[in-house]
């Protein structure tokens, strides 16, 4: 056994005896990875690229389920790319006694964030630091913790929420669980459920949550009786049976509209949280749906688990993660009294040095406390971003010294022509220039794409300064910052609702395109605005609203889309060559049928009667607004994607014949 051996397993013994988890940081040569994995086998997970043979993997579309489930150590592999989110996951997974254990890249690295968690680690004692040729750190306090009279603690707590529960579910009131990571809330429901169930009080109980990966702890601990069912989020029905129990674990996860349709909607409902947690939700719940709960259900009940149970109370590891990663909520957030109006004109504009955020950690707690309060969802990766994301500028609002609003902008270069063309037939799709993507791929002005341009990634105000035109002076600024620069277009994507998109235009900006699918963490669609800042980019904006009242007033009123409420479509006439450029990429496999719909429909009316199957497909399809597998279905094919290939040749051929696209 080698030093590393025997420091590595002394280190895990000390922590294990105060119920505590371990932070490891190890640079230099790879060489000695190797030797780590096999000191620390076989509980061990590797989260990053070019695992040892013979090593449990988590890679990063696993880690998103991972809320809930535990293992022993976890190495992450910094070397080649650092991932916040990652970071606070596996946080999360650890039990006492597991290391948490980061391959750093070298000193010198130029990522602010990096650089921050370089910094939080040396300032602690109790991490242990491994550097070529010595060993340091990892000095933890004598003694050893009473670890099953802290487990007997948090047993107690946990009983007293499951009976807390029950009796708001008894009472046909809401009840919510709030905890951060670790306190065994999907536990406490699952003894739950089994009580319910085995009691006769419910004949069903239906759990729901992201994955049912994450109810592992769920199902340990009861959720396995019969009656019990788990459901996706997805498959969730309106409205429950009066003898059904609905249980949402990590609630904050199914988005504001949906979980208040549900609220609304379902006699029993019981759910969970996550409050300080990597996916970023929990706090957009807190600062949210409590609110309106407040407002709509003053009966509610809000319960709390406050002691964790896979680790002991005093573990250094949960306070330094929240502190690195900026994962509570101020204090301010949860209820600061309004101040006086501030009239718009006297908020001092400036853009901050991100060196300066970066060293001045008062001044990053205040902006990015103000970016969580105005966002449902925030991560760390969303701090990672605002450090070290390329071309990204930080502008702020303050008066009298304080930051009243604030701005993230990132700017975005235009596309080579080849590559824009490339993304609007969907044969590539390269990491970052969101704005110009969605602009070839889904407005589907690949020409657009190839403008300079600048995003306004994020923007907030003050809870208790908004509705005062803070917001309209700060978007004015940047769209003078992006008019220096010379840039011909501005945009934004943000989530629909009526308010904000009236915000957006407000400001200038029009929509361009409406996600065909809400997203998950708001239950809301998004929406893509711009507005143009020299000729080029006036003209082609223009177009891309007119591209947008033509595509969706055509879903719409087939009923395939439902828009949201308020949101008006522009109209006006596109031109024949592109519309005949959106029927041939979608005859080529390169554009979807929806997207395509209003270029198809004209062409489609003129050649009726259509041949079969392409008749069938289309009544089905448009004419009755079937969804794809339904579709399938009742035309007796396999599945929706021999559906849509099938109405794909269909209209090839037909356009074929009358040359209807170039």
């Amino acid at each position: 056994m080698n030093n590393l051996d025997l420091s590595l397993k002394a280190y895990a013994e000390a922590c294990a005896a105060r119920g505590w988890r371990g932070l490891v940081c190890i640079e230099g040569p790879g060489g000695r990875v190797d030797a780590l994995c096999h000191s620390l086998e076989p509980d061990l997970v590797w989260t990053g690229s070019a695992p040892p043979d013979g090593v449990s993997v988590l890679d990063r579309n696993a880690s998103r389920t991972a809320l809930g489930s535990s293992c022993g150590h976890v190495v992450i592999d910094w070397r080649q790319h650092a991932d916040a989110d990652l970071m606070g996951r596996a946080g999360g997974m650890l039990r006492a006694g597991g290391l948490l254990v980061l391959l750093m890249p070298p000193r010198g690295h130029p990522s602010r964030f990096i650089g921050r968690v370089r910094l939080f680690a040396e300032r602690e004692p109790w991490v242990l630091h491994v550097r070529p040729g010595k060993i340091s750190g990892g000095a933890l306090p004598s003694g050893v913790s009473d670890v099953q009279m802290e487990h007997r603690n948090t047993l107690l707590e946990q009983s007293e929420a499951v009976q807390g529960l029950c009796a708001c579910a008894e009472e046909g009131v809401p009840g919510i669980l709030l905890a951060p990571r670790g306190r065994g809330k999907s536990a406490a429901l699952g003894m739950l459920a089994e009580r319910l169930l085995r009691q006769g009080v419910a004949g069903r109980v239906v759990v729901s949550a992201p994955s049912r990966r994450s109810l592992e702890s769920f199902f340990r601990h009861g959720g396995t009786v019969a009656g019990c069912e788990f459901l996706p989020p997805d498959a969730l029905p309106d409205q429950f049976s009066e003898d059904t129990w609905l249980m949402l674990d990590e609630a904050a996860a199914l988005g504001a509209a949906r979980l208040r349709r549900l609220i609304e909607s379902t006699p029993r409902l019981l759910m969970a949280t996550t409050t300080e947690g990597y996916e970023g939700s929990g706090r957009g719940f807190l600062l949210r749906q409590l609110g309106w709960l407040k407002r709509q259900y003053p009966q509610h009940r809000v319960l709390r688990l406050e002691r964790p149970m896979r680790w002991a109370a005093d573990d250094p590891l949960e306070d330094w993660l929240n502190r690195l990663l900026c994962l509570r909520t101020p204090e301010w957030r949860q209820g600061e009294s309004a101040a006086r109006p501030i009239r718009p004109a006297t908020a001092e504009h400036g853009l901050l040095d991100r060196d300066r955020l970066a060293r001045d950690e008062a001044l990053l707690q205040e902006v990015f406390a103000l970016l969580v309060s105005a966002h449902y969802r925030t991560r760390p990766a969303d701090l990672a971003f605002l450090l070290d994301a390329q071309d990204v500028e930080v502008h702020v609002l303050r008066e009298a010294g304080r930051i009243v609003a604030v701005a993230l902008t990132q700017r975005e270069a235009g596309l080579p022509n080849d590559l824009a063309q490339a993304i609007y037939r969907g044969e590539r799709r390269p990491p970052g220039r969101l704005l110009a993507q969605s602009l070839a791929a889904h407005v589907g002005l690949p020409e657009a794409a190839c403008l300079d341009q600048l995003r306004i990634v994020r923007i907030a105000v003050l809870p208790e300064r908004q509705r005062q035109g803070l917001g309209k002076r700060l978007v004015q600024a940047c769209i003078e910052r992006a008019e220096a620069l010379g840039l011909s277009m501005l945009g934004a994507a943000f989530a629909h609702e009526p308010g904000i998109e009236r915000f957006w235009r407000q400001c200038g900006l029009a929509p361009v395109h409406l996600g065909l699918r809400p997203e998950r963490s708001t239950g809301q669609p998004s929406l893509l605005l711009v507005r143009g800042l020299d000729e080029q980019g006036r003209r082609l904006a223009e177009e891309a609203t007119v591209l947008m009242g033509r595509r969706f007033r055509a879903l719409a009123e087939k009923g395939l889309i439902q828009l949201p409420k308020g949101l008006e479509l522009p109209t006006g006439s596109v031109p024949e060559q592109r519309l005949a450029t959106e029927r041939m990429a979608y005859v080529q496999g390169r554009r979807g049928f929806e997207l395509a719909l209003h270029a198809l429909q004209p062409e489609v009316q003129a050649r009726k009667p259509l041949p079969e199957p392409l008749a069938t497909l289309w009544r089905l399809r448009v004419e009755e607004g079937l969804d794809w597998p339904e579709v399938a279905r009742q035309a007796g094919l396999r599945g929706k994607r021999a559906a849509r290939a099938v109405m794909r040749e269909g209209l090839k051929t037909l356009l074929e014949k009358s040359r209807s696209y170039p």
